[in-house]
């Protein structure tokens, strides 16, 4: 491209910016001297307060209903002393209706069948060791079988990763 070329480009590219410019704000200009009459209707106009802003009509006053007079409390009695009235039986005896903990109960539930379990497995050896059989019957969390791991350990681990894959 030569340069006058490019020069006349960028004056038609400047022109058209220019007439652009006019036209907004030109547009600006007589939209500012337009009609004032614009009304706002509809409910959400109404609840922002937007509606007859211009008008002569008065807004009623919300009427809000006479309060009642001031109420004296009674005569305060004093506290009775500690140790002078008889506590409730419930709070005494714990029958009282207290929140369950789901993790305490978890962990009582837990305890009891491990308490089953060893009872149930001491049973089930001692019938075994009677009848003279090896072969031991298996309580509620499992085999009741003496293991090498389950005497090092305290724990039987095998019994215990199947239980916890089926919980």
């Amino acid at each position: 491209m030569s340069i006058v070329a490019r020069i006349s480009q960028s004056r038609a590219r400047m022109a058209r910016i220019f007439v652009l410019g006019a036209v907004v704000s030109l547009t600006a200009v007589v939209s500012g001297c337009g009609n004032t009459d614009v009304e706002f209707k509809g409910g959400l106009f109404e609840m922002a307060g937007l509606t007859d802003l211009n008008s002569n009509k008065k807004r009623s006053e919300t009427e809000v209903p006479l309060r009642s007079g001031i109420v004296i409390p009674p005569e305060n009695a004093p506290l009775p002393v500690p140790g002078s009235v008889p506590m409730s039986t419930a709070s005494i005896s714990g029958d009282a209706a207290w929140p369950v903990d789901p993790e305490e109960a978890k962990a009582n539930k837990n305890a009891a069948l491990k308490r089953e379990h060893a009872a149930f497995c001491e049973r089930a050896r001692e019938k075994a060791r009677i009848t003279g059989t090896d072969d031991v019957e298996d309580g509620p969390l499992g085999s009741c079988r003496q293991s090498i791991l389950k005497s090092l350990t305290g724990r039987d681990l095998i019994n215990d990763n199947l239980n916890s894959k089926k919980q």
